[in-house]
């Protein structure tokens, strides 16, 4: 979480999942229920709410009406854990929230995020403004009390819930297992070749060509393609998936779908389309003994767009899958995407959609004679 978190959340107004405050909570420096419980009830009525992403209280910010909202700052940043026990003390069951301080510009910004979960959270007594077993609930960009039969709706809408499948994706680094977010931050090298090889190239291309040479079985421009290949390689980096299933039913048939446009700066590959590492020989001889298995993540191509599907299979309650392979990704400039990820099952009447944001950040560099050296090293 950054600036660059911050800077989006001030172009958008108010709402049922965002709400900003000039100043911070008085939690901490009073004793009167009236003034402590002003953050126990915003926060019970961003955990009721009808939303279908995060909420986010945003401290620090005053609110444009007609304009970008602007960060004043707060004086301090709350502790976490007491506001945790503060809060889910007074209610009947834990709401999972988190406090983040953060810094803007040099400014102190605080963050209440509390994600989508199981309702209805309330009260168990009376404290300050906040009545017991009033649900609360955010309407727009206020707060209200909700009625009986929006409370018996939110125990429905969990009922269903607990027949559906939860599933949560995030990109993954799969030699490692380690889970990567929402969010790729790539940084990607572009290889010039250097003064040294292009000279060793050239001296390959003018070698002769007489019967001996005819003769031979390795490759002449082998290396000319190695160095392609290394070229074409350096800025791609390998992503696949993982897919966490929160709930104690089946995830069925699990697939993940991005789409993203067709820009000429922007690389995307599937496993089928990875540059292949040349073979010094020219007996190119097919291994048609390999058996032929379909990729579980395929890029498919169209006129403008681009679609990547991944492939998980069924999921089980409360497990955690990896996709069997990866796809390759990277760019030719320094670059933002904005994008969604969907994740469809069988079992799901309506896709999950997920927010997700690539960031390639691009630096030059050389190819030069040990980088070569290492590569037919490994032959």
């Amino acid at each position: 979480m950054n600036e660059q978190f911050i800077s989006r959340l001030l172009y958008r107004a108010e709402g049922e999942a965002l709400d900003f405050k000039q100043t911070q909570y008085p939690f901490e420096k009073t004793h009167e229920e009236a003034k402590r419980s002003e953050i126990l009830k915003d926060i019970l009525a961003f955990a009721n709410g009808w939303r279908t992403e995060e909420a986010c209280i945003l401290l620090g910010v005053i609110e444009g009406q007609t304009q970008v909202s602007k960060v004043v700052g707060v004086s301090h940043h709350l502790s976490d854990s007491n506001l945790q026990q503060f809060i889910n003390s007074k209610i009947n069951r834990p709401i999972r929230f988190s406090y983040q301080p953060l810094d803007y510009k040099g400014l102190k910004v605080g963050a209440i995020l509390i994600p989508v979960q199981k309702r209805p959270f309330y009260a168990i007594k009376d404290y300050g403004i906040v009545k017991k077993d009033v649900v609360y609930v955010r309407r727009g960009s206020s707060c209200a009390e909700a009625d009986m039969d929006e409370v018996a709706q939110m125990g429905k809408e969990e009922l269903h819930k607990e027949q559906t499948p939860n599933l949560e994706m995030q990109f993954a680094d799969i030699s490692s297992r380690n889970s990567l977010g929402t969010n790729l931050n790539c940084k990607c090298r572009l290889l010039e070749i250097s003064s040294d090889v292009q000279i060793y190239l050239d001296k390959k291309a003018r070698r002769g060509y007489d019967w001996e040479e005819v003769m031979r079985t390795d490759d002449p421009l082998y290396h000319h393609n190695l160095v392609k290949y290394l070229i074409e390689k350096e800025p791609l980096h390998a992503i696949g998936f993982t897919i966490q299933n929160l709930s104690g039913v089946l995830g069925k048939n699990v697939r993940i779908e991005i789409c993203g446009p067709n820009e000429d700066h922007l690389l995307i590959l599937d496993e089928t389309s990875y540059p292949t590492r040349p073979e010094n020989t020219r007996l190119k001889i097919p291994n048609v003994f390999s058996p032929i298995s379909q990729p579980c993540i395929e890029l498919k191509t169209h006129s403008q767009r681009w679609t990547l599907v991944a492939k998980m299979g069924d999921i089980q309650p409360r497990a955690t899958s990896w996709s069997d392979d990866c796809f390759y990704i990277g760019a030719t400039r320094t670059s933002e995407f904005e994008l969604e990820a969907k994740i469809f099952a069988d079992n799901l009447a309506n896709p999950i959609t997920i927010p997700i944001r690539l960031s390639f950040e691009i630096y030059q560099g050389k190819l030069v004679p040990d980088d070569l050296t290492t590569e037919l090293e490994r032959e």
